[in-house]
């Protein structure tokens, strides 16, 4: 089961509803992003870790939305 959702994650042809991969990474990113812009500012000083988590804050949200999404697909 493990490595079903891992190939999930990484492709988007093992899901059983592809539009989880298409609507599913933009709305997280987005949310990501909302999140950064509402909260990034306040939680780094230096202008370089403001950079890194302007870019991590996206990606992670991503990710583990997309996981979520890849265990609500199993089901």
């Amino acid at each position: 089961m493990r490595n079903l959702l891992v190939g999930k994650l990484i492709g988007s042809e093992m899901w059983n509803n592809r539009w989880y991969v298409y609507v599913g990474s933009p709305v997280f990113a987005f949310l990501g992003a909302l999140l950064y812009w509402f909260f990034g500012v306040h939680l780094v000083s230096s202008p370089l870790a403001e950079t890194v988590l302007m870019i991590l804050s996206p990606g992670v949200t991503v990710i583990i939305g997309c996981a979520i999404l890849a265990v609500i697909d199993e089901m």
